[in-house]
């Protein structure tokens, strides 16, 4: 009896451990059930995600990367601050704010720290009764004077501009008609050496241009110094008609750096060695000689392209701007009795 009774007792006890084990089996383990997210599926999908985002915020910082190292050259100023604060911001790296004075890379420096906007100076009035002589340089020179002079017209006093696309001292020693290049005034062309008694002018300030004159020499050695005799034979017929008008001689311009080996003639060194020749001629015999070239070359003895409009030889507005102020040093330096012509106009060899 007694053994029975244990019996019942065991069976029992085994009834409710079973009940027991089924009852907690579900709360051990709640992410058993079916209708529970797969906890891997949602990490691969997360991975995926992570991955895409990231190619796409890759090839959003190489295309910015893109547009803020090559702007587009019609990029207005507002374009292209902001994408300097965008490649700022992507590289982490403290880029300071450019100025907006141009940056001086040439030799030598102008002695007025140039601006990077244009305004009136009370020595403009040194100009009045004055002419510019030139080529298209110079006549882009004239443009913008005369759209300075919008804003303030007192810009280089009442100075006048005698001047003309592909003009030069060689166009200028052929005869006047319909197709010469000679520049007009009033409707009507005339010579270097006969335009100051026309304009009534006190002082002319003669570019020495030479890009449209050194082609028209050979040979290549020589071209310089051919074109110099040319130039020289101009500021004396000049004298001769008008002996009472002072000469004042502008340094030609140089080349921008694209324009390497594409003339024989029209390089740099030529360009500079008409420079000198006409230098030692202005010491010789007394005449002013003002360097509007030097200071807008950059390191590598090329017209800097800051200040040039065309990758060939054309000038910007602040090249202009820099001409303005180097004319201007030039005024006080005659009225403060201190102008010295410069020393030497060193020979350019950018092209052996």
């Amino acid at each position: 009896m007694r053994l029975k009774i244990i019996s019942c007792l065991i069976a029992l006890a085994m009834i409710i451990a079973t009940v027991a084990a089924c009852t907690t089996i579900p709360m051990d383990n709640p992410n058993s059930s079916e209708d529970a997210p797969d906890s891997s599926l949602e990490a691969s999908v997360d991975e995926s995600s992570e991955s895409v985002a990231s190619e796409s915020e890759d090839s959003s910082e190489e295309e910015s990367e893109e547009s803020v190292s090559e702007p587009s050259e019609d990029s207005s100023v507002e374009e292209s601050a902001s994408e300097d604060e965008s490649s700022e911001e992507e590289s982490g790296e403290d880029v300071s704010e450019e100025s907006s004075k141009p940056v001086f890379t040439g030799d030598p420096e102008p002695v007025t720290p140039v601006p990077g906007y244009i305004s009136t100076d009370s020595v403009d009035s040194y100009f009045n009764d004055s002419v510019f002589v030139g080529n298209s340089i110079m006549y882009g020179y004239d443009r913008r004077v005369q759209s300075w002079r919008n804003s303030y017209p007192d810009i280089l006093g009442t100075a006048k501009f005698f001047c003309a696309g592909s003009f030069g001292f060689y166009n200028n020693s052929n005869p006047i008609d319909d197709e010469s290049t000679h520049p007009s005034y009033q409707g009507v062309k005339y010579k270097i050496e006969d335009m100051p008694a026309v304009m009534g002018v006190k002082t002319v300030y003669l570019n020495l241009m030479g890009l449209n004159d050194l082609g028209m020499y050979s040979p290549e050695s020589e071209c310089a110094r051919l074109t110099a005799d040319c130039v020289i034979e101009t500021i004396e017929k000049l004298q001769a008609n008008s002996p009472d008008v002072e000469v004042v001689v502008l340094s030609g311009t140089y080349m921008f750096n694209h324009s390497k080996g594409k003339f024989s003639k029209l390089r740099n060194v030529n360009l500079s060695k008409l420079n000198q020749y006409i230098l030692d001629y202005c010491n010789e015999k007394g005449l002013d000689y003002v360097d509007i070239a030097n200071p807008l070359l950059a390191t590598d003895d090329y017209l800097a392209d800051e200040y040039c409009s065309d990758d060939y030889c054309h000038i910007n507005e602040k090249g202009y701007i820099i001409w303005t102020e180097l004319l201007r040093d030039y005024a006080r330096a005659k009225q403060d009795g201190t102008w010295k012509n410069p020393k030497e106009m060193r020979i350019i060899y950018t092209e052996k």
